[in-house]
């Protein structure tokens, strides 16, 4: 069985679609929406700075400071998943994290995969990005990663 699209007409409009095994869901396409997700809106942090939950989704741009603290789940909870992009414009970056939390780091070159430490940098000019994925355990991944 070939897959098939019946679609609706305007923004929101209902959208049915069949899989190859038959399978059918529908969904609504929404614009505003879309456009959203692509968004990465910006937070100027321009000292040391403490992650908020209202950071969740967004880019920290990193003007000035340069510790990130990384609050344990007890303390500011992070949904599983939420993403927190970090830009560095200036000098280097050091991740700060309360204790019983950890860091994993991917993606770097020369350090092995799911590497803790308790002292995460990333390089001035770079971009990296954090992922919660447990209680109180973030992955982190870019460019210009290291251990201090």
């Amino acid at each position: 069985m070939s897959a098939d699209t019946t679609q609706g007409t305007g923004l929101g409009a209902a959208q049915t679609t069949r899989g190859p095994n038959g399978g059918k869901g529908t969904f609504y396409a929404n614009i505003d929406v879309l456009t959203k997700l692509n968004d990465l809106p910006q937070v100027i942090v321009n000292e040391d700075y403490a992650l908020k939950l209202s950071d969740s989704g967004k880019h920290l741009y990193i003007t000035a400071g340069n510790n990130i603290e990384i609050p344990l789940n007890s303390t500011v909870p992070f949904k599983i998943g939420t993403t927190i992009t970090l830009v560095s414009s200036g000098s280097d970056i050091y991740f700060d994290k309360e204790n019983n939390s950890t860091i994993l780091l991917y993606g770097s070159e020369g350090t092995a995969a799911g590497v803790d430490s308790d002292n995460w940098a990333f390089n001035s000019r770079c971009v990296a990005t954090l992922l919660k994925v447990d209680q109180n355990t973030w992955h982190l991944f870019g460019q210009g990663l290291f251990i201090d």
